[in-house]
């Protein structure tokens, strides 16, 4: 089945249109954007989005860390910024309590050790470094 849905992700990129994908396929529209749904649902398990950060930064104001994270760039493909806003905390209590909220998602981040106070994102498959 992964080799089927593979083949018709790439055909919806390729045509840059699910109508002339369907038609190349044999398949109904519902059901190529059902193929499409499932691989934005494991692609979108690997990134940190908005709503994520959001989360996040909650839950370090819920446990009393004065720190913030932020998208480098403002997105989170070239990683997070990790911003103190008020007292010192122990980075890796912050890290312990990130990856914590992250356990559900195929990632966990790391301190960026050439850079202090950037957070690489790691995927769950990748070895740990």
């Amino acid at each position: 089945m992964l080799l089927k849905q593979m083949k018709y992700f790439i055909t919806v990129v390729d045509c840059h249109s699910f109508t002339e994908a369907t038609e190349q396929c044999f398949i109904s529209q519902s059901a190529i954007s059902q193929q499409i749904k499932w691989w934005r649902v494991v692609f979108m398990n690997n990134v940190v989005h908005f709503n994520m950060i959001l989360e996040i930064n909650q839950l370090l104001k819920e446990n009393n860390i004065e720190y913030s994270i932020h998208g480098v760039g403002g997105c989170t493909c070239g990683g997070l910024e990790l911003r103190q806003d008020g007292k010192s905390n122990p980075t890796d209590k912050i890290l312990e309590i990130i990856n914590g909220s992250l356990k559900n998602h195929w990632i966990y981040v790391q301190e960026n050790k050439n850079q202090p106070g950037f957070l690489t994102v790691h995927s769950k498959f990748d070895k740990k470094p």
